[in-house]
C-alpha cells in the first residue's frame, strides 16, 4: 500500500515511515481534499498578518503536494528568510525549483538559485539521506552536459545501488546506459539493461512522463539493434 508524502507528495510505500526523498517523518497522511482545506485555512490566517516560520513551511508543503510549485517556492522562500538556519525549506526549494514529482521536470530551473540552497545543504547536513540522492543526481546530470556517459555509468551503478526507489535517479541511470542518446554500438543486451530501469523509474512514478514515454521509445531502439 502507497501514499503521498505530506511535504513534498512523493508516492512511497506505507513500511517506511520516512520519505525517502524529503527525509518528512511520521506516519501522517491526508487526503488532497483535507490538504487544500488546510491550505485555504492558513490563507485566511495570513491575509490578516504576516506568516511565521512554521506557517510559511506549512503553505509551502502543502502547496508543493498539490502541485502548486510556483506558490510554493513563494512560501519556502518565506521560510527560508524567517529562519535561514532551517534545512526543511531549503530542501522542498530545491526539490520545487526542480520540478520534483511533476509530470517532467522543469526545463528552465533557476540553477543559480538552487545551486545556492544545495551547496548550503551539502556543507551543513551531507549525511542526510535526501541530500545524498540530490548529490548523485546534480553530478549524473552534470556528467549528461558533458556527454560523460562512461563515468555517468559508474556513478549511476552507485547511485540506483544506494536509492534504488528513486525514481530520478533510475531514469538519469537508464539514460546514461544508452550513453545520452550516443547509441551506435549498443546492442539489444544494453538496451534491455537500459529498459529495465526506464521501467523502475516509471513504476515508481507513473506520473513521471519522460520515463514512460522512452521505455516505447528505447524498446524500438532494441528491436533495431544488433544482438
Amino acid at each position: 500500500m502507497s501514499a503521498s508524502c505530506p511535504s513534498c507528495g512523493a508516492s512511497f510505500e506505507l513500511y517506511t515511515s520516512r520519505c525517502p526523498y524529503c527525509g518528512r517523518l511520521g506516519s501522517t497522511f491526508t487526503t488532497s481534499e483535507q490538504r487544500r482545506a488546510r491550505l485555504n485555512e492558513l490563507k485566511q490566517i495570513i491575509s490578516r498578518r504576516a506568516p511565521d516560520y512554521a506557517e510559511a513551511l506549512e503553505l509551502g508543503e502543502l502547496s508543493l503536494t498539490l502541485g502548486q510549485v510556483a506558490h510554493a517556492e513563494e512560501y519556502l522562500r518565506c521560510a527560508i528568510e524567517l529562519d535561514p538556519a532551517a534545512m526543511r525549506p531549503r530542501l522542498l526549494l530545491c526539490l520545487a525549483l526542480l520540478g520534483f514529482n511533476q509530470p517532467a521536470l522543469n526545463p528552465y530551473p533557476d540553477t543559480d538559485e538552487i545551486q545556492k540552497h544545495f551547496t548550503w545543504l551539502r556543507e551543513h547536513h551531507p549525511d542526510l539521506p535526501e541530500v545524498q540522492w540530490l548529490t548523485h543526481y546534480f553530478e549524473l546530470s552534470q556528467l549528461m552536459q558533458k556527454r560523460d556517459w562512461k563515468t555517468a555509468i559508474q556513478r549511476g551503478s552507485t547511485a540506483v545501488s544506494e536509492f534504488p526507489d528513486n525514481y530520478l535517479l533510475q531514469f538519469m541511470y537508464a539514460l546514461a546506459l544508452v550513453r545520452f542518446g550516443d547509441i551506435e554500438g549498443l546492442t539489444q543486451a544494453d538496451f534491455r539493461r537500459a529498459i529495465h530501469h526506464m521501467r523502475l523509474s516509471a513504476e515508481l512514478n507513473p506520473g513521471y512522463e519522460p520515463a514512460v514515454k522512452n521505455i516505447r521509445a528505447l524498446e524500438e531502439l532494441a528491436d533495431r539493434a544488433p544482438e
